[in-house]
């Protein structure tokens, strides 16, 4: 009588308690094993006029990188100034202090020229986009400046634009660190993209936009 007893209490106590065990670890299955791929382009403004931000870049791109799935997503960066370097091309290290450490040899560097030309960054990730699996996610550290005014260059990145929209992988485009003035600009340009277009401002390079882009991946 007394085993039984025990056995029923036992039971009763280790019921819910296996319960919640077993929804934590499906919690942590679901987020850890995500079953779409996300390729990731990244861009970061270079130039002298963005030096003062560039530790908030460096912060939420090794951020949102610490955040993605090493097994399955892949990740590219650029560097953005007169020309566009590609800094990084693998998969997705998993590792926010590496990254960082990285970020900012990187950025280290001084441009030999001065400018930010945006356009060939626009181009390339655009036709990169068209050949990655997956949810694809196109974010730019800049303050939005576009240094070559030229008739060609506007019509590469309105071309980019169209392309990005019409990819239905692309989940958005983001400009973070945008100057006011360059709102009306960039949403001309990026007029397609509808509201995939993401520009946040200088005050907001903090861990609620970094929270913002990595839940548009998650989704």
């Amino acid at each position: 009588m007394k085993t039984r007893t025990l056995t029923t209490r036992t039971r009763r106590i280790l019921a819910p308690l296996c319960c919640l065990f077993c929804l934590a670890l499906l919690d942590g299955c679901g987020s850890r094993q995500r079953l779409t791929p996300v390729a990731s382009f990244v861009g970061v403004d270079a130039s002298v006029s963005t030096r003062h931000c560039q530790p908030a870049y460096v912060a939420l791109i090794s951020g949102y990188t610490g955040r993605l799935e090493p097994d399955c997503d892949h990740l590219t960066i650029y560097r953005v100034e007169r020309q566009t370097f590609e800094i990084f091309d693998d998969r997705a290290p998993g590792n926010q202090e590496a990254m960082q450490a990285r970020m900012v040899a990187q950025l280290r560097k001084h441009p030999r020229e001065d400018g930010t030309y945006p356009a060939l960054f626009w181009k390339t990730v655009a036709e990169r986009a068209e050949h990655a699996s997956g949810k694809v996610l196109v974010t730019l550290y800049s303050d939005g400046d576009n240094d070559d005014q030229t008739e060609t260059a506007r019509e590469t990145i309105r071309a980019a634009a169209r392309r990005l929209a019409a990819n239905p992988h692309v989940v958005a485009v983001a400009i973070c660190g945008v100057n006011p003035d360059n709102r009306a600009a960039l949403r001309r340009l990026f007029q397609p993209c509808g509201d995939r277009l993401l520009l946040f401002g200088p005050d907001q390079l903090d861990q609620n936009t970094l929270h913002r882009l990595h839940a548009l991946v998650q989704r």
